[in-house]
């Protein structure tokens, strides 16, 4: 399933794709209905609805003492996802600063372009808990990365 597979690129994890998409296909819903359309144990399924609810993901409403969940519009997806690179684009002149700080190992690359590349196990730490906090994948920060550093050294 491609759809669950996009979702799982965003961060998630298989299951909680599973009840996303579950969810946005029954529409109102409880934690039961959910739990019977994935397959899985309702209390498994209540404690990933909570969280993709923290995520802006699920909402639900109280009627008679029972709680339905609905998922919210799939756009939020794009939304969290731009919000993400937005974090990422905030802190990249403090990784760059890092970087020109270490000190560490220096490797050249191309023919007459000429790239300084310093690796140090703290820059690496501070980069991989910035990418579980924005919850981009690893391209998606390579990406952002090889694009800032193509323009500051014109590699291609």
């Amino acid at each position: 399933m491609h759809i669950q597979r996009a979702i799982e690129q965003l961060g998630f994890k298989p299951n909680e794709a599973k009840v996303y998409l579950a969810a946005l296909n029954l529409g109102e819903c409880t934690v039961s209905d959910i739990a019977i359309k994935v397959k899985l144990p309702r209390t498994s399924i209540q404690s990933i609805v909570d969280k993709l609810h923290k995520n802006g993901l699920m909402n639900f409403y109280i009627k008679r003492r029972y709680h339905y969940w609905m998922a919210e519009n799939p756009e939020k997806f794009l939304i969290k996802l731009k919000e993400s690179e937005a974090s990422i684009r905030a802190v990249l002149p403090e990784l760059s600063a890092m970087r020109h700080d270490a000190g560490g190992n220096s490797t050249s690359y191309g023919d007459g372009a000429v790239a300084d590349i310093d690796i140090s196990c703290f820059c690496l730490k501070n980069a991989l808990e910035i990418l579980f906090q924005v919850r981009l994948s690893f391209l998606e920060v390579f990406d952002i990365l090889f694009q800032s550093v193509n323009s500051r050294f014109h590699l291609m």
